[in-house]
C-alpha cells in the first residue's frame, strides 16, 4: 500500500483481498460520507460497494441499481447506492433525489460518477479502480479535503 497525501494506492489479488481491504477502509468512515466510484465496465465497482454494505450490516443482495438509478439499503447505518451510467445530462441528477439525499445521514455511494465532473464538489473520497486481469485490481483512494457543500 502506497499512501501519497491525501491519495493511497494499492494493488488487490483476489476477492479475499478486497473484502480486508474494504473492511479497513469502512473503520474510517464515519457513516455520512459520500463516495465516488470510478472505474470501466466490469471493474469491481458494485462489488466494492457489497463489501462496504456488508461491512455496516447489510443483509440485502447488492445489487447494480443500473436500471433502478438508486437503491436504498438498510444496516447498522443507511446506505443510498446511485448508478449514474445510464443518465446523459447533470439536470436528470435531480429525479433521482441525488441532491436531497446528500446532506442527510447515511452513506451516499455513487457509481459512474466521473460522467458528471461538477459533482465532485460533494465527494468525500473518489475512488478509482482499474481492473488490471481478472482477479487483479489497483484501487486508488482520493480522500477529499474541501467541499464546496
Amino acid at each position: 500500500m502506497k499512501t501519497i497525501e491525501n491519495v493511497m494506492k494499492i494493488t488487490i489479488y483476489s476477492l479475499e483481498e478486497l473484502d480486508a481491504f474494504v473492511k479497513t477502509f469502512c473503520r474510517l468512515l464515519s457513516g455520512k460520507e459520500t463516495i465516488f466510484l470510478v472505474g470501466e465496465l466490469g471493474a469491481g465497482k458494485t462489488t466494492f460497494t457489497k463489501y462496504v454494505a456488508k461491512n455496516f450490516n447489510v443483509e440485502d443482495n447488492v445489487i447494480s441499481p443500473t436500471f433502478v438509478l438508486q437503491k436504498q439499503y438498510e444496516g447498522s447505518i443507511k446506505i443510498y447506492h446511485y448508478d449514474l451510467y445510464r443518465l446523459d445530462e447533470l439536470k436528470q441528477i435531480r429525479d433521482i433525489e441525488f441532491y436531497d439525499v446528500i446532506g442527510m445521514p447515511g452513506l451516499k455511494i455513487v457509481e459512474w460518477a466521473d460522467k458528471f465532473p461538477e459533482l465532485s464538489v460533494y465527494a468525500d473520497y473518489i475512488i478509482n479502480i482499474f481492473s488490471l486481469s481478472e482477479n487483479t485490481r489497483e484501487i486508488t483512494i482520493r480522500k477529499c479535503e474541501q467541499k464546496n457543500v
